[in-house]
């Protein structure tokens, strides 16, 4: 017998005409809980193409220097570390994540941790802020959240939508069967 969740979702994700559009409908009808496995079911029927668009390359200009403060240009991210697994960081730098993940390697974790995705926005705090609260209920600790990456992905999808924002430039890497 079917799932009834699941046929909902694979109604849900054949409906929806932009990622966008299937971050806002799944959160408002199932919760952000079902996300991932709406963004599944939407990689594996539409593709990854639909799911993540097409990578954009930035000029050396386009990164700031800097702490990034509330509107400015900066990059929201998810990072990842096998030491924590099942738990990703959600978090802004105006400095490239890869910069931000070597500087987390002095904390005293015993594995480097792996930019899984970022996007450089407008107003990174303020869709930091609005990802951290759609994911409020999966939070462990400050910016880690119990979470798959495309789930922290999703948040910050939604987070863009919700401010009203849009991304600059993203990159993610192609998520693996552990993050569906």
């Amino acid at each position: 017998m079917a799932d009834p969740l699941v046929n909902a979702l694979v109604r849900l994700v054949s409906e929806c005409q932009t990622p966008e559009e299937l971050t806002t409908r799944v959160t408002q009808s199932f919760g952000v809980g079902q996300l991932g496995r709406a963004r599944t079911i939407a990689y594996e029927r539409k593709g990854r193409d639909w799911l993540y668009g097409t990578n954009v390359t930035l000029s050396p200009s386009s990164a700031s220097s800097g702490e990034a403060a509330v509107g400015t240009k900066g990059w929201v991210y998810v990072l990842s570390n096998r030491s924590m697994p099942g738990l990703v960081k959600l978090g802004f730098t105006s400095k490239p994540p890869s910069q931000r993940a070597q500087q987390l390697e002095g904390t005293g974790v015993p594995h480097p941790f792996t930019v899984e995705y970022h996007a450089l926005v407008a107003n990174a705090r303020d869709i930091e802020q609005a990802a951290h609260k759609l994911l409020a209920e999966r939070r462990e600790s400050k910016e880690f959240f119990r979470v798959s990456v495309v789930e922290a992905m999703a948040a910050i999808r939604s987070a863009l939508a919700t401010v009203g924002a849009s991304e600059l430039s993203e990159a993610d890497s192609e998520p693996t069967q552990d993050d569906a």
